[in-house]
């Protein structure tokens, strides 16, 4: 893990590339399949140090062969079925819920608060996941929901922004601004590396690009804000025209545990309301 003096996301000794090259290289690299999961891996370098950052999708609970399918991405440095602990209220025996994690341990998280290069393979690689998961459930006819929460929903209003095959219900906990939130918060008190700043600054697209959801992408889409939260901002921006919205207050951590049952019904509401819809899919 990162040392309490070192920076956040240090700048490279060469150009950063900018993301959309980045997605394009991962979106080529092969996905590795063994039982109930699937995986996509890459390599980087950052200061004299390669790093294998590998994305997993997990199957959490089978369901029926034709039931809804839930994705759970996870927050900041967690796990995917923490999330789907902590967010799923009622259980539906014939729903299958899968895991996307890329915080898979200490070391690797460490690495990627460490670089902004291997943050960028980050990014790209759970979106890349992501696409990959909403495929396979369209394609065995079963509708699909991705449920992210603070980074994971930060991830989820990326994906929905480069224009990728939409899932049927799409639920956001907190999901901000990932510029905003470089450029202007502190992780545990540290700053991020100033080149970086520097260099967002000019080039905002070195990082996933996010704009607000409209359309289908809102049409479908529920978000949670939280007005109050300092951590991750932007959110009310992002997700003003979704459908649904539910308004919390409190800080980034506490928002969600004093609002916690209000939370699960609204999620549940949304996802089943769009996934067990006898209406055709959008």
């Amino acid at each position: 893990m990162l040392s309490k003096k070192q920076i956040l996301f240090a700048y490279p000794e060469t150009r950063m590339l900018k993301f959309d090259s980045i997605f394009e290289h991962i979106s080529q690299q092969p996905l590795i399949g063994q039982k109930d999961s699937l995986s996509i891996a890459a390599s980087c370098g950052y200061s004299q140090k390669t790093v294998n950052l590998t994305v997993h999708a997990r199957l959490l609970q089978k369901g029926s062969e034709n039931g809804p399918v839930i994705i759970y991405l996870p927050w900041y440095g967690g796990k995917s079925a923490q999330s789907r602990r902590y967010f799923s209220g009622k259980h539906h025996r014939d729903w299958a819920y899968i895991g996307i994690d890329i915080f898979n341990t200490k070391e690797e998280f460490g690495d990627i608060l460490a670089s902004a290069v291997v943050s960028q393979r980050a990014y790209a690689l759970i979106m890349r996941m992501m696409a990959e998961q909403v495929r396979l459930a369209h394609e065995a006819g079963r509708r699909v929901g991705i449920v992210g929460i603070s980074y994971g929903a930060n991830v989820l209003s990326a994906y929905t922004t480069r224009g990728l095959e939409l899932p049927d219900a799409i639920v956001a906990v907190e999901g901000g601004s990932i510029l905003q939130i470089t450029l202007k918060v502190k992780y545990q008190g540290r700053d991020s590396d100033p080149r970086t700043l520097h260099a967002l600054e000019k080039e905002p697209d070195l990082i996933p690009v996010q704009i607000p959801v409209t359309g289908t992408s809102a049409s479908v889409s529920a978000a949670v804000i939280n007005p109050e939260d300092k951590i991750v901002v932007g959110q009310e921006e992002l997700w003003k025209d979704a459908a649904e919205k539910l308004y919390i207050r409190g800080t980034h951590l506490t928002g969600p545990l004093l609002n916690r049952r209000k939370i699960l019904q609204f999620i549940d509401s949304h996802l089943e309301r769009l996934l067990m819809s006898q209406e055709p899919r959008l």
